[in-house]
């Protein structure tokens, strides 16, 4: 019963296509007051000026010219308003999108349609459908009732929305009769610089409302081409783990993050041949391995309590171009890696031990035996192709997921 009635947005309606103009003949209501108030402190003078009386000719023009300025003065920040509104990401951007939408049902024929007579011939009626909208949180919610004539349609609303707002689809919601599309816009907007990215409280807001609670979803793919993004979205990981924990770093290719071990602060944490990497794995697996020892020796032990309960920094394993090493190792290597690699994933989480794997193309050669799966966040940077979604999320990625672009 509950889901029966729950909140689903405002409905979109056919008059929405006019409350623009509506809206500026509201605000200039105050404005039309005045002037007619001017009009019949004057009226005399009017009437005088339409019988022929020329002399109160000049009165009336700058009359004229005062109430025409103060009318279009009325509209013109009308319209700035509703602009910068639209903007800033207020109430009238949000009805701009009930309008495009709108806009997008009628062009596309998914509205009922009616022609009636009349006296002078026929006009046509139109009835849109049950669609709503709603603001929660940061996520835009758009729902349509389902059953009817363009039902498979409305099932399919998903990449329209996205291409339509230039959004992220991050979630679709099911109930019965009902479908919900929930989309993340403006993520330029939403940006945040290196230096406002913080950890706290086991969470990292990646961006205006989108964070990473790495406790409750350990791990994370990161998956993105070349210009995407991996590299600068990888440096704010390592700047935010290392004001909180310890970060360990491998680059098979040599390139953007091998010139970190040229600094000091991360002198022994960055490593870049095949033998190292394969240390750096087996290390943090006797990390994970000593940090559970320490736990349950501890004299407040507390069966089910994580790290941060035993006052553990989190120990962050970062592995850049992961393809590029996984595909030069032969049998022997692979199953080193392995063994290693898949406690480390599925064990690590209590243990405050997290592995972060980068890659452009996350196929199922380079992440084997459910590797991928158990990488539980996952972030995509830029567009990529309906492939390479279904390669980074197993499918289109509906659910709590993070799209950077």
């Amino acid at each position: 019963m509950r889901g029966l009635f729950s909140y689903k947005g405002k409905r979109i309606q056919l008059y929405y296509r006019y409350l623009n103009i509506w809206y500026t003949f509201f605000f200039s209501i105050p404005s039309l007051t005045l002037a007619a108030w001017l009009c019949w402190k004057n009226l005399t003078n009017i009437v005088s000026v339409i019988d022929g009386n020329q002399k109160a000719r000049p009165q009336i023009i700058m009359l004229g010219i005062l109430v025409s300025g103060l009318i279009f003065l009325t509209i013109a920040v009308s319209l700035i308003g509703m602009k910068r509104s639209k903007e800033n990401g207020g109430y009238f951007s949000r009805l701009q999108r009930c309008q495009w939408l709108l806009k997008y049902l009628i062009k596309n024929n998914l509205v009922d349609t009616k022609k009636i007579k009349t006296e002078t011939g026929s006009k046509e009626l139109i009835r849109v459908p049950k669609v709503y909208y709603r603001k929660k949180d940061s996520l835009d919610c758009f729902t349509f009732e389902l059953g009817g004539k363009n039902h498979k349609e409305f099932l399919m609303m998903g990449s329209v929305l996205e291409e339509l707002f230039l959004g992220d689809l991050v979630e679709i919601d099911r109930k019965p009769m009902l479908v919900t599309y929930k989309l993340l816009l403006d993520t330029i907007e939403r940006r945040l610089s290196i230096r406002e990215v913080k950890a706290e409280n086991g969470s990292i807001e990646i961006m205006e409302g989108v964070s990473w609670e790495y406790d409750k979803m350990p791990n994370m793919l990161i998956s993105g081409g070349i210009g995407g993004g991996k590299t600068y979205f990888i440096y704010t990981l390592i700047k935010v783990f290392m004001e909180i924990g310890t970060v360990k770093i491998a680059d098979p290719k040599k390139s953007d993050l091998g010139v970190l071990a040229d600094l000091p602060a991360f002198k022994g944490h960055v490593v870049m041949e095949k033998e190292e990497i394969f240390r750096l794995l087996e290390d943090s697996f006797e990390m994970m391995i000593k940090r559970y020892k320490y736990m349950r020796e501890h004299e407040n032990y507390t069966m089910g309590k994580n790290y941060v309960f035993y006052e553990m920094p989190p120990y962050v394993v970062i592995v850049d171009e992961w393809a590029a090493f996984f595909s030069t190792l032969d049998y022997k290597e692979t199953d080193r890696v392995l063994k290693v690699l898949m406690p480390l994933i599925l064990q690590g989480r209590q243990a405050g031990v997290y592995m972060i794997i980068a890659l452009q193309r996350p196929d199922a050669q380079s992440l084997p035996n459910g590797i991928r799966d158990n990488l539980l966040a996952k972030v995509s940077l830029g567009r990529l192709s309906e492939l390479g979604y279904k390669m980074t999320y197993g499918v289109r990625p509906y659910g709590p997921v993070m799209m950077v672009c």
